[in-house]
């Protein structure tokens, strides 16, 4: 299956250069900065300016009358060989009885007159390989992933929207601002507006980035993370306090520190087993080797017992908290930071 979904968006790329888009796209993905790009690709070849009328049609999948669709799908072009019909967050598994039998009906026998996407953009796909509709889906046309891109995408693409506005950036700084803002395209672009726009010289300064970007939860977190191993406790109480004061969800906190500690611990192994940063990484599961160098230098302060012990402690309240026994979540994130600060906690680094 994974590799059917690395093969669709390579096939919507290649059908787009050859200019001979298919009959029918699932649009998915996490990357919604690739799915409208690529969506509005589609309508600049299949609808000429001032035809929009004509040979487009968008529908909420919300309510969808399916004999509106049909007349849509079915209805010749005006002026063009084909038209395009755009139908958003549909579930296309669990749809009523009705517009589902239309649907296996015309996914049968496509007109070539048409190109039909799905797009998933609040809602979220989940496939049945089991179903005819799945079948059916296979056989009319291609399911196309966007998933967020890996570090080797991203920084040049980082780098020529800052180049647009006439400011450069280095690749050190891209790798900081993703590892800051998150990997999402749609995210990074109105960072990077904001970035360009405060940026008083030509080139781009990590001062820039800290003054006006907003760091994703995992960030902050893992700022936290670097003070409970420097032993800033104050530090550590600090930032969770800012968390607090953003209404952050606790679980979500605990389970974003919780990941920092098992990388913390996965870096301690490393350092101890003489591997490198790209160990880290795999293992770790990261689409770049920032994180995993960044955590290489922390674990250097602490002892593999003292991350063994603080993985431990971090799923001990998360289990607690997610069983609705023992703690209060308002206090939960505090007891965690307090325990770690202790030196029972963990020996220093040996």
């Amino acid at each position: 299956m994974k590799a059917a979904k690395t093969d669709g968006l390579a096939r919507l790329k290649q059908d787009l250069r050859a200019g001979t888009p298919a009959r029918l796209y699932v649009f998915y993905g996490e990357e919604s900065y690739l799915r409208q790009h690529y969506l509005a690709e589609l309508k600049k070849q299949l609808v000429m300016p001032g035809f929009e009328g004509f040979n487009y049609e968008f529908f909420e999948g919300r309510g969808l009358v399916a004999e509106r669709l049909q007349e849509a799908v079915e209805g010749l072009p005006a002026f063009a060989p084909r038209k395009l019909v755009v139908v958003r967050d549909l579930d296309l598994y669990k749809s009523e009885e009705a517009l589902r039998s239309m649907l296996e009906q015309l996914l049968k026998d496509l007109p070539d007159t048409v190109c039909l996407v799905f797009i998933y953009d609040a809602l979220q796909l989940k496939t049945d390989a089991r179903t005819r509709m799945h079948t059916l889906l296979k056989a009319a046309g291609h399911f196309v992933e966007f998933a967020p891109q890996a570090p080797h995408d991203l920084i040049p693409w980082i780098t020529r929207h800052f180049r647009a506005y006439g400011k450069q950036i280095d690749r050190a700084l891209c790798e900081y601002l993703i590892f800051r803002c998150g990997d999402l395209m749609s995210g990074l672009k109105s960072e990077i507006d904001k970035i360009a726009a405060f940026a008083a010289s030509d080139t781009v300064r990590k001062t820039d980035v800290d003054a006006v970007s907003v760091p994703v939860l995992d960030a902050v977190v893992y700022q936290m993370t670097d003070a409970i191993t420097a032993r800033q406790w104050a530090r550590a109480m600090e930032i969770l306090l800012t968390l607090v004061q953003m209404r952050e969800e606790p679980i979500a906190v605990l389970a974003a520190l919780g990941r920092q500690m098992r990388g913390l611990y996965a870096a301690r192994l490393a350092l101890s087993r003489g591997f490198d940063a790209g160990k880290v990484m795999r293992v770790m599961g990261y689409r770049s080797d920032y994180p995993a160098r960044r955590l290489l230098q922390s674990a250097r302060e602490r002892s593999l017992s003292w991350c063994r012990r603080a993985v431990a402690l971090c799923a001990q309240v998360d289990l607690e908290l997610k069983s609705g026994v023992g703690r209060d979540r308002a206090r939960a994130l505090e007891w965690v930071v307090a325990a770690l600060s202790e030196e029972g906690a963990g020996a220093h680094a040996t």
